[in-house]
């Protein structure tokens, strides 16, 4: 599909989640309109072939389209980059809701520098015990307080680049995990556009943790798993220590010392709440560590 003079394209990949969907549609200021003179569409990809989702989408007046069948999160981005016309291709999930003003700024940040940039993820439920680990967890260094400049990383949760850049990274990688994909592509952007990558602290959206124990902890054992399978940013050192099943603890221990940091520093979390909800942080980081090295593992039999 040819390109229009819109300016973003905002694309929501939603599995089976319409409510969430209702939610985050309401948290943007108009569909298919404008937000202090920027151009936007939204296009929803149901990749979980699910009427309900389509009906919440034909409720707020936005696009929705589906795949051949079930489509992984960077399968749907790529679909949903495929079908926008907007210059500029931002990117947030449907258990998320997007702060006042997220599209005006996807659309400055991009204007003043950087080739891709993101910004903070905060807590849609702050004193939830669960939800709010889940997501210290995941989101420890995109805090409120990190100052705008180049960063290594962002989720695909809250990111924005140009959609011609996009492509020609290739977009996301296909790969068969929940998880990782938005990893690879900021490592492909870092190695073509060197401090390409840019956070901007006034993109900010709130993400919806998970709220039960055991969820939170499959969810971790993926990540996890997902970070061991691929190998990302490990050095073989890394890996060959990673196999021990003995070295368990000290993996947790190690990544939980780097939340921690990242947490405090970025106003994530403070010091007297990070001491409080230790002992759930250790059982994530734990399952994180027990899915690591069975990553490690499998990729070590390829």
């Amino acid at each position: 599909m040819g390109q229009s003079d819109l300016d973003i394209s905002v694309v929501v990949p939603c599995y089976r989640d319409p409510d969430l969907l209702d939610d985050l549609l309401q948290s943007l200021p108009k569909r298919d309109g404008e937000a202090e003179g920027v151009r936007f569409e939204v296009i929803v990809i149901d990749s979980g072939l699910d009427d309900r989702v389509a009906a919440v989408a034909d409720r707020h007046g936005v696009r929705c389209r589906r795949g051949p069948g079930r489509l992984l999160p960077g399968d749907a981005r790529n679909l949903g980059v495929d079908l926008a016309r907007g210059e500029i291709v931002a990117f947030i999930d449907c258990d998320c809701v997007a702060e006042p003003g997220w599209i005006d700024a996807v659309a400055a940040g991009l204007k003043r520098r950087g080739v891709m940039i993101g910004g903070p993820v905060l807590d849609r439920l702050p004193w939830y015990t669960i939800a709010s680990v889940d997501n210290l967890l995941q989101f420890a260094d995109v805090g409120p307080r990190r100052a705008a400049g180049p960063v290594p990383h962002v989720p695909s949760c809250n990111m924005a680049m140009r959609r011609e850049d996009f492509l020609s990274l290739g977009g996301f990688e296909h790969r068969d995990q929940q998880s990782g994909e938005d990893v690879l592509l900021t490592s492909a952007l870092n190695r073509r556009w060197p401090e390409g990558l840019i956070f901007v602290p006034d993109m900010r959206v709130r993400h919806l943790g998970r709220r039960t124990l055991g969820v939170m902890l499959r969810h971790h054992h993926g990540f996890g798993y997902t970070r061991g399978a691929l190998r990302l940013h490990l050095t073989e050192m890394q890996q060959k220590w990673g196999r021990l099943a003995l070295l368990i603890p000290a993996v947790a221990l190690k990544r939980i010392n780097y939340i921690m940091k990242s947490g405090l520093g970025y106003g994530r979390t403070s010091a007297g709440r990070f001491l409080l909800v230790l002992p759930l942080m250790l059982l994530g980081m734990l399952a994180w560590a027990v899915g690591f090295r069975r990553g490690l593992m499998e990729a070590a039999r390829r």
